[in-house]
């Protein structure tokens, strides 16, 4: 619970005044804090998905480079070689 003392209470009501009085400045304030916290979404979002799609990339050149070391260790046949 908010604890006050005399002095800054009607501090805290001018300011709510202040708010509601033009509705269009409490409109406005809301629109900001909508965008805000969209684009931090969006970007949180994005930023999880380039992670994964990268981990993913590297994982398959990972592969391919495990499959070629393997490929390298066998024997081949004299025949493919020339």
């Amino acid at each position: 619970m908010l604890k006050t003392n005399g002095e800054n209470l009607p501090e805290v009501s001018e300011v709510f005044k202040e708010i509601i009085e033009p509705p269009e400045r409490m409109f406005e304030m809301l629109r900001i804090n909508v965008k805000h916290t969209s684009e931090m979404a969006v970007t949180e979002l994005i930023k999880v998905e380039l992670t994964q799609f990268c981990e993913k990339k590297i994982q398959e050149i990972n592969g391919r480079r495990r499959s070629r070391k393997e490929l390298s260790q066998w024997e081949l046949p004299q025949e493919i070689h020339s």
